[in-house]
C-alpha cells in the first residue's frame, strides 16, 4: 500500500481494494488466521480515514466461507 499510496497522491485519487476474509469481521476457530485478516481490515480501515481528505479511497474484500483444505477443520457438523 505504501508504494501504491506514494503514486497516487500527486494525483489526488486512488482506490486500493485489500482481501481480507469474512474472518476479518467475525473471527474463525483458527487464531493465527483470524488475526491476520483482522489486521488487514484495521489496516484497510486505518488508511481510509488517513488519506480520506486525499481523495484515495480505500476497500477491504470479504469473502465468505469457502470449502478448502483449510477450512476442512472447522466444519462441526460431519454432514456439511
Amino acid at each position: 500500500m505504501n508504494h501504491e499510496i506514494e503514486v497516487m497522491l500527486p494525483a489526488g485519487k486512488g482506490v486500493i481494494i485489500n482481501n481480507a476474509s469474512i474472518a476479518g469481521l467475525l473471527g474463525s476457530p483458527n487464531p493465527a488466521y483470524t488475526a491476520m485478516k483482522h489486521g488487514v481490515t484495521g489496516l484497510t480501515k486505518s488508511a481510509a480515514r488517513q488519506y480520506a481528505g486525499e481523495g484515495l479511497r480505500f476497500n477491504a474484500v470479504c469473502p465468505g466461507w469457502v470449502d478448502t483444505e483449510m477450512t476442512e477443520s472447522w466444519k462441526t457438523d460431519p454432514e456439511q
